[in-house]
């Protein structure tokens, strides 16, 4: 997970008529829903749905927001960060009618791959007492969410990852994301350290090389390293753990030398 900055105006799809009209419709449902009723939930359809889905993909460079696993459009889904329905919070705690007003919101859904969003379902827990129904962003940013959200916190804060490729955590918020989520499971450890075996190889190799050979490749590592650390793409999956090889890699006394105190190269 890393932080992700996205447009401040919403894509169009999320002002139109259409979401507008569920919008309403959801307000009148859960007006007069009766506890714990077996009535289907209002739903946009297909075809609105799968233009907010392309809108999504395009911010978030078609990773979920999550684990940035890369998806194609078999594969990805969109989630609520507060849930559209049915909040659950830890100890049994429980909500029919939180979030209903902040489905399809702008600063309320993000890109998903279908496994993250299945394992945090509706789960969103809070310390201490929910927002009032129909609270305004600035008053639902108040609640003491006990998941990391990478449009607005810095996961960095919350989260680490070991050489294995898992996900730590530095606080409660990071222990409860990893723990609904499913941050650590076996084929997204599995992908993660893949991502990296080049990178990891190419730095080690450096150690090694003559000095007739050792401006080429280096080149070449320090391209992968600007589509790895430049903040403005965010493209390439897993980002969030080749930042934190890397930085664990070069406090390695003979790869920080290779790297950034090269004798007599001149790199242009």
């Amino acid at each position: 997970m890393i932080k992700i900055t996205g447009p401040k105006t919403p894509p169009a799809i999320l002002n139109s008529i259409a979401l507008k009209k569920f919008r309403n419709e959801s307000e009148q449902f859960f007006k007069q829903r009766s506890p714990h009723s077996q009535e289907q939930v209002p739903w946009p359809n297909y075809s609105i749905v799968n233009k907010v889905l392309q809108a999504l993909s395009k911010i978030y460079h078609h990773k979920c927001a999550y684990c940035e696993t890369p998806l194609d459009i078999t594969g990805m889904t969109f989630d609520h960060f507060r849930p559209a329905k049915f909040a659950r919070g830890l100890n049994k705690e429980y909500s029919e009618k939180h979030y209903w007003w902040l489905a399809f919101r702008w600063q309320n859904i993000l890109l998903s791959c279908q496994a993250c969003n299945k394992a945090k379902s509706s789960w969103f827990p809070v310390k201490g007492s929910r927002a009032p129904v129909k609270s305004t962003m600035a008053h639902i940013k108040k609640e003491n969410a006990l998941l990391v959200d990478p449009t607005i916190d810095n996961p960095r804060l919350h989260l680490r990852f070991d050489n294995a490729g898992k996900v730590v955590a530095n606080n409660e918020r990071g222990a409860t994301t990893i723990e609904i989520l499913q941050l650590n499971r076996k084929d997204l450890i599995e992908k993660r350290i893949a991502s990296t075996k080049d990178l990891e190889g190419d730095i080690q190799k450096l150690i090694t090389l003559k000095a007739s050979e050792y401006k080429f490749h280096l080149k070449l590592i320090l391209i992968k390293l600007i589509n790895i650390f430049g903040e403005q793409k965010n493209v390439e999956p897993y980002l969030g753990y080749k930042r934190s090889l890397f930085y664990d890699l070069t406090n390695q006394p003979k790869i920080y030398q290779v790297l950034f105190q090269p004798k007599g190269i001149l790199i242009t």
